[in-house]
């Protein structure tokens, strides 16, 4: 299958480690109504307004509004002397775009999510070289569930599967639906439904970033390639 027409899935619960390890200082004075300024995110699914629903029912569509600028207006300090950063990776709940990736994302998907100017900064305090942005996705789209017993998710993949077991349903619903997938492959970026940190990117997308010359979208093939960002998982 043509990259136009995989799903790529970020696993950033693992990108956070290792090479990108750091700490994050925030810009802004935190907000008198949040109680926990330590989460990334600060939605509940209440706070989510649907949009549409199709593919008869089973797929809906929800869109957030923009955050407090606190949660995005941050500094970041890698433990590395000189950090070789992508075009595209992920930081908790965030992704990160290169000056090049933002450019793309705003034609092919633009007006929807929020971003703002990241600083980037070295063990040593120094600023590392280009413009990045913080961005996070505001659409966020549901599969429902059906009760079926999954076949072992392993089958679906070319690449070691993801490590969380609840995301197996949602793979599976994409890689064996067509009018799901086709109903997807429309979409840009979003997130899974209730989980943030669960970014999502049409193919349709990733080609057009991989052709802009974008790097951070090669499939995970193992656990030492976390070591640069490319975290992927194609279905």
């Amino acid at each position: 299958m043509d990259i136009e027409n995989k799903i790529a899935f970020f696993n950033g619960d693992m990108i956070a480690f290792g090479y990108l390890n750091g700490r994050t200082e925030h810009l802004l004075p935190k907000p008198a109504d949040i109680k926990n300024p330590g989460l990334p995110i600060h939605w509940s699914c209440g706070d989510l307004k649907k949009k549409s629903s199709t593919v008869n029912g089973v797929v809906e569509e929800f869109f957030a509004d923009p955050l407090h600028d606190y949660f995005l207006n941050f500094r970041r300090y890698f433990n590395r002397k000189n950090p070789k950063l992508l075009d595209v990776f992920q930081l908790n709940n965030f992704l990160v775009l290169s000056e090049k990736a933002k450019k793309v994302v705003d034609v092919c998907d633009g007006g929807i999510h929020q971003f703002a100017k990241i600083e980037l900064l070295n063990k040593d305090s120094e600023i590392v070289s280009g413009d990045y942005y913080t961005m996070i996705p505001l659409r966020f789209i549901r599969i429902y569930e059906d009760g079926i017993d999954l076949p072992d998710i392993v089958d679906y993949f070319d690449q070691p599967s993801p490590d969380k077991a609840f995301i197996y349903s949602y793979l599976y619903k994409i890689s064996e639906d067509n009018s799901i997938r086709e109903y997807l492959l429309s979409k840009g970026i979003w997130s899974m439904y209730g989980r943030p940190s669960y970014i999502f990117m049409s193919g349709k997308l990733i080609s057009k970033l991989l052709s802009a010359g974008c790097t951070g979208l090669k499939k995970f093939t193992k656990i030492g390639r976390a070591g640069l960002g490319e975290v992927v998982y194609y279905v």
